[in-house]
């Protein structure tokens, strides 16, 4: 065997090692003895140049610099994988891991996966919500949904679906500042709801053309879930989007009373690059646009 497949059979070994963190359980999983394990960790760690483990009695950690390998390492095995399981099945199966912000997967995603698990039953969900960008290089997602003013260069991306910005509250809360009669102005009696740290209100009252200080009386929150909760229960008026309150507009548990604008940003579907023709994300862009066009 050459100096490379040698170099590459120890990194599959290390990829096992120091996912157990035990020399013991990943001779058990490669079918190889534990002191053959051990010495294919010495090599590696001497092709390297440094330490991966720190060997402690009954115990095994990673040095920083095995941290660091570890999630390149089990990344690359994964794309392999993965690459190798779209190549040899026909049938989609196996797990697409989707990330998108909070308030997406709630308002929008959730309600309309059950139709992508009818399509797909043999292809398993791995919803991840965090409102920060997703790093593909670190971390395990497939396929993404952003929420920007301008697309992630860095990466494959498609726009996929426009935003509109209004106001939202019950008609009770909107009959209680009379806004049908007063429009607007009914506004300098209002508790205005935010997200934390955004200028949404700010924006819309800025385009509107009005003087009115949304932070003389206001309630603020970290997570579009309160927020939104918060205006159905009537404890203010909160500037809403509207992918995310199309269910509430539905019902009229929420209701629309004064003008909506075009928002600034968009929703992107995102993926690394060279990865948009594998069969599950085109399976997941194909069903994602089907289910917009039917919103239209």
């Amino acid at each position: 065997m050459g100096d490379q497949q040698i170099f590459m059979a120890n990194m599959h070994v290390f990829n096992i090692a120091a996912r157990t963190l035990s020399f013991t359980l990943a001779a058990q999983e490669l079918n190889m003895s534990q002191s053959a394990v051990s010495h294919r960790m010495k090599k590696l760690e001497q092709q390297l140049g440094f330490k991966l483990f720190i060997r402690k009695t009954r115990q095994l950690a990673l040095t920083p610099e095995g941290e660091r390998l570890k999630i390149t390492v089990s990344l690359s095995f994964d794309s392999i994988y993965t690459e190798l399981n779209d190549i040899t099945h026909d049938e989609l199966s196996g797990e697409l891991y989707i990330g998108t912000s909070n308030g997406f997967a709630s308002y929008w995603l959730m309600p309309r996966l059950a139709r992508f698990q009818q399509r797909y039953p043999n292809l398993d969900i791995r919803l991840q919500a965090q409102n920060n960008a997703y790093d593909f290089d670190y971390e395990p997602i497939d396929v993404a949904i952003y929420y920007l003013e301008s697309p992630p260069t860095n990466l494959h991306y498609e726009k996929i679906l426009n935003e509109q910005r209004m106001p939202l509250c019950t008609a009770e809360y909107a009959q209680q500042l009379n806004l049908e009669q007063h429009g607007i102005e009914g506004l300098r009696n209002a508790t205005f709801i935010h997200r934390s740290q955004s200028q949404a209100w700010q924006q819309w009252l800025d385009i509107i053309g009005s003087d009115i200080n949304p932070n003389l009386k206001k309630y603020s929150f970290n997570h579009s879930d309160l927020y939104m909760k918060a205006a159905l229960n009537s404890l203010g008026i909160v500037m809403g989007r509207y992918q995310f309150a199309q269910k509430a507009l539905a019902e009229k548990t929420l209701i629309n009373p004064l003008p909506a604008i075009d928002a600034t940003a968009s929703y992107y579907l995102v993926c690394r690059k060279n990865t948009d023709q594998r069969p599950k994300y085109k399976a997941f862009r194909q069903w994602l646009l089907n289910e917009i066009n039917n919103d239209i």
